[in-house]
């Protein structure tokens, strides 16, 4: 695994260095840039975590919570563009209101007298702020279960059911030493959760390029998925 996983943050850290900066690229190319950026700090993390001397049941618990992570990324991007596809193809602006709209119910728990600094209020992503009381939340374990159930999205599903998982680690408290001991199960939930979480990277690429981004080649895309192809 990682080897693998280190050729493709090679490839992600190439691409994401274009991207560095604060420029606003508007709100979709937004959400996928920092979708990018994110997957790939916890990708990093796990990667270094792997590659110490640490036993897998001394990992398990940040790793877990890192994939968790991660998972939630993946289970988000998969709704709103799975959502937004009709007769094959992604319809660009609904892809755009879903995804203003998910990036607003990030402001659901501010304060309503916050007031912005000037130097983000003309951003973008902060145009939508003080607008609505409350905006919508995707409720990830009924509309997202729901959803991926429906269309019978196979990798959403388990997407849901190994975050689902590792959620348990925060909450299932003395139990979670117990769970740490399936060590051969363990390992491939592991493995199919960093996989789930490179692919959130690659499809995010992907759609960036549908947005006409001009900063990297489809070659390059055509490379990290001969890594998610041969991953295991």
């Amino acid at each position: 695994m990682i080897n693998n996983l280190s050729s493709f943050l090679n490839f992600t850290e190439i691409i994401l260095s274009r991207f560095s900066g604060k420029k606003d690229q508007g709100t979709s190319a937004n959400f996928l840039i920092e979708m990018c950026f994110r997957s790939y700090d916890l990708l990093v993390a796990i990667e270094k975590l792997e590659e110490s001397e640490l036993k897998q049941t001394d990992i398990e618990h940040p790793v877990g919570l890192l994939l968790r992570s991660g998972l939630y990324d993946f289970i988000n991007f998969q709704y709103i563009t799975t959502s937004c596809v009709e007769k094959d193809k992604m319809n660009r602006r609904a892809f755009e209101t879903m995804v203003k709209e998910y990036m607003s119910s990030h402001f659901n728990g501010i304060n309503e007298k916050f007031e912005l600094k000037d130097d983000l209020k003309n951003l973008e992503r902060f145009s939508e702020f003080g607008k609505k009381k409350k905006f919508k939340t995707l409720g990830i374990l009924k509309e997202g279960k729901e959803f991926a159930k429906s269309k019978k999205i196979n990798y959403l599903q388990e997407a849901i059911a190994i975050w689902e998982w590792y959620s348990k680690y925060e909450h299932y408290g003395v139990f979670t030493h117990l769970m740490y001991q399936e060590l051969e199960n363990n390992h491939q939930r592991k493995l199919i959760a960093v996989h789930l979480v490179m692919s959130n990277i690659h499809l995010c690429f992907c759609t960036l390029n549908d947005l006409g981004t001009d900063k990297f080649q489809l070659s390059e895309l055509s490379d990290m998925e001969q890594i998610l192809l041969n991953f295991y």
